[in-house]
């Protein structure tokens, strides 16, 4: 039972990770949506370098059979993203509270330079050490978090809602609501859903609310900031538990702000990650 539960949290947790890395009036009329999202689409091409930080919380309650949980998941992570090198930097910091667990902080730092993925995690009473992996020559397109969210526009019904200042700036801002159907394709191609131990119900089965909403900049229209609302309801047959009784909710919330664009930015592999472990690239063929 306890193995069957924990492959379950697992692939939720896999699953919110990949759609959260992917979401009035008479002045609503004075902008046209479909015009505007062209427009940042057009902007893109010129970003060579930028910066982004993400919060997200995850909570969860609920239960197969005689297991009932509560947990909570919030993480912080900013990252350094170079697109004319093609080259990235991210600090993750995850810290989680379950029932009957004690509260755990998690920490992680990911390279990923010339074609290959540099990682350590610190976990509590585990030794910390670097790995590596070499991933295909086009895994940059499936992890460019920009580029991801303006697909999501394309992806998507546009409405324009109001402008407003955020650290200064005058933005657009925008409600996204997305084609679930083309959301959920995106997600199962994500390379890494090949690690997943156990089929993952349809995404229109289980997600009962989503609201997204972004903010691009109006004198270069980048994206400046975006919010992300989903609520998820898995009941046990969705997970392929007909013979279990109970559901899981989970409640998101991811707030990214993204700043600094096309300044310049240096990303170094750290020394210790110079002796990283190599691994099988499982998961990463295309």
């Amino acid at each position: 039972m306890v193995s069957k539960m924990g492959k379950t949290l697992l692939s939720l947790l896999v699953l919110v990770t990949v759609l959260a890395c992917l979401g009035c009036g008479e002045k609503a009329a004075a902008v046209n949506a479909a015009q505007l999202v062209d427009n940042a689409l057009a902007a893109q091409v010129d970003v060579e370098s930028y910066q982004l930080d993400m919060e997200m919380t995850i909570d969860m309650d609920g239960g197969f059979g005689c297991e009932e949980m509560e947990a909570t998941m919030s993480i912080d992570a900013s990252f350094l993203i170079d697109e004319a090198n093609k080259e990235m930097e991210m600090s993750m910091t995850a810290d989680m509270e379950a029932t009957g667990e004690e509260a755990e902080t998690v920490e992680m730092k990911m390279y990923l330079i010339d074609n290959t993925v540099y990682m350590m995690m610190a976990v509590p009473d585990l030794e910390s050490m670097w790995i590596k992996q070499e991933v295909p020559a086009d895994f940059w397109e499936t992890q460019a978090t920009i580029d991801q969210q303006l697909e999501l526009l394309q992806a998507s019904r546009v409405k324009y809602l109001q402008d407003e200042k955020v650290e200064g700036v005058d933005c657009y801002v925008l409600e996204i609501t997305p084609d679930l159907a083309q959301l959920w394709q995106t997600a199962m191609q994500q390379p890494w859903m090949e690690e997943v131990p156990m089929e993952i119900p349809d995404l229109e089965d289980m997600i009962k609310k989503v609201s997204v909403k972004q903010w691009i900049a109006k004198d270069t229209l980048f994206l400046t900031k975006v919010n992300i609302q989903i609520t998820i309801l898995v009941t046990s047959e969705a997970m392929g538990m007909p013979e279990e009784e109970g559901e899981m909710r989970m409640s998101i919330v991811m707030d990214m702000s993204v700043y600094d664009y096309n300044k310049p930015i240096s990303i170094e592999l750290p020394a210790e990650a110079r002796n990283a472990i190599e691994i099988p690239s499982l998961g990463w063929s295309t």
